[in-house]
């Protein structure tokens, strides 16, 4: 998981990018909005964007502006931060559906104490091994076992959904690759992958062409996300197959 800094000031996003990973977070910089929307596109894993108000090219209030038009964006949360914290600025924030405002200059401690409450905040990518061994009463070998026929369902996943949209404007293509995704909506109940499950149901749900292609790009996005988290859990291929059968 990484949070993107978004600001201007080189020496102020090193400060930034120095306390959060003194607190042990992973954080990626850019310099204006555009570069971000750059990034986010890149990085799945990015779960949190900070960003100061006025910068060149693409200010912050474009850049949040940006990310709830893709669905696969929308629903980052976003810390804004600014030194003119005026009405207008304030109130066209919150119409973007920012609830995180900060004056700079920014108390360093209390912006990273807010965003790890965002991070909190968040949907499980996957459920902790102990909880869902405990809550399927299995043990870990049959745990494992699970993790990689899921991790292998969510490779097939990413391919299905890659295909299908780049297949542009064929709709045909893209129910296709909807209807091939049963067996994820079954693993990621089992293990706890809520915001995979999550975008299933609305994937399943959508209605246009243009919306089902939206919602399967932000599907697409939770499953790189997920396949990461199950290859870091998941045993290597070898141990799997050798496993004794019970």
């Amino acid at each position: 998981m990484a949070i993107l800094i978004v600001e201007d000031g080189p020496l102020s996003a090193r400060v930034l990018e120095i306390k959060f990973q003194r607190a042990g977070l992973e954080v990626v910089t850019a310099e204006n909005g555009r570069r971000a929307l750059e990034l986010l596109e890149q990085s799945p894993d990015i779960e949190l964007v900070i960003s100061d108000v006025m910068m060149p090219e693409m200010d912050g209030l474009d850049l949040v502006k940006a990310m709830r038009e893709r669905p696969e964006l929308r629903d980052l949360p976003v810390i804004l931060t600014t030194a003119m914290a005026d009405a207008d600025t304030v109130k066209r924030a919150a119409a973007l559906g920012v609830r995180h405002f900060m004056v700079k200059p920014v108390n360093a401690p209390e912006l990273v104490e807010r965003a790890r409450e965002l991070l909190r905040g968040r949907r499980p990518t996957l459920g902790a091994s102990a909880a869902v061994m405990s809550r399927l009463a299995i043990d870990r070998q049959a745990y494992d076992e699970v993790v990689a026929r899921f991790a292998s369902a969510v490779a097939g996943g990413i391919e299905l959904l890659e295909q299908g949209l780049a297949a542009g404007t064929d709709g045909a293509k893209l129910k296709e690759a909807i209807a091939g995704l049963g067996e994820l909506a079954d693993g990621a109940g089992l293990l706890g992958a809520e915001r995979v499950a999550a975008a299933l149901r609305q994937t399943r749900d959508a209605g246009s062409p243009d919306e089902a292609a939206g919602e399967c790009r932000r599907l697409l996005r939770e499953l790189k996300v997920l396949g990461r988290a199950l290859a870091a859990v998941a045993p290597p291929p070898a141990e799997v197959e050798a496993a004794p059968e019970a």
